[in-house]
């Protein structure tokens, strides 16, 4: 199996998101949804206290939502199915959703009891390479048997402008997994489920895009009409083969693109790959409108302008079953 980056469960930033998720400042109160937005989080159990012995496990990013200063919550997919392994010897390890290890070797993790980082967890990785020491933390927002909920906000420079800053906030749920992890594309895990899965036996076999339309917005309320986009993509095929887990992209010109692993985790599919110069790469299909020969890829992605205002472009792929 070819081996990808990865993207490590610590904090991280992404100017490009994708798909939405809802209004409300909570990720589970209000707003307006898409199907498949908002985990289930009603049957989750009773609050645990934050302790090592609680935390202590395998658990599985499946839901991220992300908020830049005063902008909506975003819905940002791209490490869903990332876990995090929390051992009793106060060592943790990661692995992405193609189950890919993160670390050279375990990183350290405790509890933080008392003062400003009350309640957080401390994690302490040195590199065997390097030997640099990178401390950073992450609060539990909400830990129970089976959901555990982490909260983060940090800064982070515009890349074009550096005198501009985003504050940003995220809220990150994990799911606990069973001892023995269950195969992340066969199985499903109950526990915080979406309202929509995408099966291994429905996604098999040959697809093909007919089409893409568009709408923007500057303010995330008001939309401009939705529009047919012509692409030179329109006629690429993508081929998912469930017994090896693999896919395949032809381009309308019949060349060969990219191909790769794929994972399914939920409503999403994750595709890796290799890039121009061998550079490990990653998609990530949000799958919408499931029907017995055709879906809707769905992303959103929102950019950020040298004063600070932001342009957001909801993009509708329609793909058509060929075999």
């Amino acid at each position: 199996m070819k081996k990808y980056s990865l993207i490590i469960l610590l904090t991280s930033f992404l100017i490009a998101f994708s798909s939405c998720t809802n209004n409300s400042d909570n990720p589970n109160n209000g707003g307006t949804v898409l199907p498949g937005d908002n985990p289930d989080l009603t049957d989750i159990g009773e609050d645990l206290i934050i302790s090592k012995e609680n935390i202590e496990g395998t658990w599985e990013l499946f839901y991220t939502s992300k908020k830049v200063n005063t902008t909506r919550e975003m819905r940002e997919p791209s490490d869903d199915g990332a876990t995090v392994d929390f051992l009793s010897n106060g060592r943790y390890t990661e692995e992405n959703s193609l189950g890919e290890d993160g670390l050279d070797e375990p990183g350290y993790y405790s509890i933080v009891n008392g003062g400003q980082k009350q309640d957080s967890l401390k994690f302490v990785f040195v590199s065997p390479i390097t030997g640099e020491d990178t401390t950073t933390y992450a609060f539990i927002h909400q830990l129970t048997p089976n959901i555990m909920i982490r909260k983060e906000r940090y800064s982070k420079k515009d890349t074009a402008n550096t005198s501009i800053l985003y504050n940003v906030t995220d809220y990150l749920y994990f799911r606990r997994l069973p001892v023995t992890k269950p195969d992340k594309t066969f199985g499903l895990i109950k526990t915080g489920k979406k309202e929509e899965f995408v099966k291994n036996d429905y996604i098999n076999g040959k697809w093909v895009l007919m089409k893409t339309m568009e709408r923007r917005s500057t303010d995330g309320v008001s939309w401009s009409n939705l529009e047919d986009i012509y692409t030179e993509a329109n006629g690429s095929t993508y081929e998912f083969r469930k017994a090896s887990r693999e896919f395949e992209e032809v381009g309308p010109n019949g060349n060969v693109g990219a191909v790769g692993d794929y994972r399914l985790i939920d409503d999403v599919v994750h595709l890796y790959y290799l890039g121009p110069n061998n550079v490990p790469m990653k998609t990530v299909m949000r799958i919408q409108e499931q029907k017995e020969n055709s879906f809707i890829w769905y992303r959103e992605d929102v950019t950020f302008s040298s004063t600070a205002k932001f342009t957001i472009l909801r993009q509708y792929s329609y793909y058509e079953r060929i075999d």
